[in-house]
């Protein structure tokens, strides 16, 4: 599913950091690594005191592992000296939930019962009364309760407490986003590298859709002429559009603009339109820096902003690495109507849709249900997955841009373990390039932009280690000395 957040306006940067991962990862960019199986995040060292030293978000159809390891921590304290704590990002199926306690127990970095318990004076003076190892603690006295999040947490929540001796409860999803993108500078998450062929995808299909749909206008406007004297609701046009109201509406669109100026943030077909230029330029590559790549730091957090958390459990069916496999394997055009599906064999020179180009899709998923298509429609289950996916890019472009015009906002970050995957990645930075474009030419307004925050899975989990590092200053705040 998908959650939109707006954050208020501020503006907030930090020093270059280097995130890393395991020895088995394979470097993508220069200041990440990634593995399939764990990543690691590097933070400032008094964001990892928390006795516990895990987190769980366990969503529908993956669980994410956030934990201090052993290979690294030994009592809370780092083995090898490092400029920064060490925290380890861990994706696990959620048929494989029942997994996580005991890789906890075997690889997690978990401090004493007594440092769990700091605000139990009790529990901390009477050893007989509490039992602690390195692979967790159960206490017969008070426990801390910590935090966790995720719609199938429930699941194993009386076994984790159980194997570590604490208490559990949950906290909201919304509120653990916010408070990682609270603290987005001190944990050095940054962004992902634009997808610069999915630019230059998105550029080459504006420079060639635009010029196409002038002309399809053109063609309509001399077709309907030619018809005027077969309007069926008589008169001529400008009766016609009397009678539907459409000064009104024209009218009143123009009014809604003068107001969208007055509040500060221009959003009217009398503004700047930075996409025009693509279409006449001759330095495509130049006009792209200029205005699609990111201007700001990596590790930038700009507001005001629409944040966009979007998961992988909308399909729950299947596993979904196994989706994705089937979907990099698939053509997404098998299952789409394209525009040339939709010409009729014997078109004419003035049939408005010889003006679009045969590869512009029409409707997506189009040839699974349009009864003209059924018998011609010859596509594999990978063909599926590459439509549903597709689908499913679009649609977060649209859902975003539509609230971005609603809410007068040109920023958006998007994160959830969807964007984990660089095929979904690639798919929705074209379409949402793409719509972006298309709408800043017929529109007007600012031309809004996007950026993938790195860990994008993680961003929850995050908030919640915070939340529980908080809880842990508070608790020992409180605690006698």
């Amino acid at each position: 599913m998908a959650s939109l957040s707006s954050l208020p306006t501020s503006s907030s940067s930090s020093p270059s950091s280097t995130t890393t991962t395991s020895s088995s990862s394979s470097m993508t960019s220069s200041s990440s690594h990634f593995s399939e199986e764990e990543e690691i995040l590097k933070l400032p060292h008094e964001l990892m005191d928390f006795p516990l030293g895990f987190v769980v978000d366990a969503g529908g159809s993956v669980t994410k592992v956030l934990y201090r390891s052993k290979l690294d921590y030994s009592a809370g304290r780092l083995i090898k000296p490092s400029d920064h704590g060490l925290l380890r990002l861990r994706y696990f199926n959620t048929v494989d939930v029942k997994l996580i306690n005991d890789f906890l127990k075997e690889n997690c970095d978990v401090r004493a019962a007594r440092d769990q318990n700091i605000n139990n004076s009790t529990s901390r003076d009477n050893n007989s009364s509490s039992s602690s190892s390195n692979n967790g603690s159960s206490c017969s006295s008070d426990k801390v309760t910590w935090y966790m999040t995720g719609v199938t947490t429930q699941h194993f929540k009386a076994s984790l407490e159980r194997d570590f001796g604490i208490s559990l409860i949950l906290y909201s999803e919304m509120m653990g986003l916010q408070k990682t993108l609270k603290n987005f500078p001190a944990l050095n998450v940054g962004h992902f590298e634009k997808n610069m062929a999915a630019i230059h995808s998105a550029v080459n299909s504006i420079r060639t859709i635009v010029p196409a749909m002038r002309k399809f206008t053109e063609i309509e406007e001399n077709n309907n002429n030619k018809s005027n004297n077969n309007n069926i609701f008589g008169g001529d046009n400008d009766d016609v559009k009397n009678d539907l109201n459409v000064n009104y509406d024209n009218d009143r669109g123009a009014k809604e603009d003068e107001e969208m100026n007055e509040d500060g943030n221009t959003d009217s077909r009398d503004s700047p339109l930075p996409a025009v230029g693509l279409l006449t330029t001759d330095d495509v590559n130049g006009w792209i820096v200029e205005n699609l790549l990111t201007l700001h730091s990596n590790l930038d957090f700009v507001t005001p902003c629409i944040v966009v958390l979007f998961g992988s459990a909308s399909v729950t069916f299947l596993d979904f690495d196994e989706f994705m496999k089937m979907a990099e394997k698939g053509r997404a055009e098998n299952v789409t109507t394209m525009t040339s599906d939709l010409r009729h064999k014997n078109h004419h020179d003035d049939d408005s849709y010889n003006a679009i180009p045969d590869n512009v899709p029409a409707f997506q998923l189009g040839k699974l249900s349009s009864s003209g298509f059924q018998e011609r429609a010859k596509y594999s289950k990978e063909d599926l997955a590459a439509g549903l996916l597709s689908f499913q890019a679009k649609t977060v472009s649209k859902l975003v841009l539509l609230n971005c015009r609603v809410h007068k906002i040109s920023n958006v970050y998007m994160c959830g373990s969807l964007a984990k995957y660089a095929l979904a990645r690639r798919l929705i930075e074209e379409d949402f390039v793409t719509e972006a474009l298309y709408l800043n030419i017929t529109e007007g307004g600012p031309l809004i932009k996007m950026d993938f925050i790195r860990h994008p899975g993680f961003l929850v989990g995050l908030g919640i280690w915070l939340a529980n590092v908080e809880l842990n200053k508070r608790l020992k705040e409180k605690s006698p000395e």
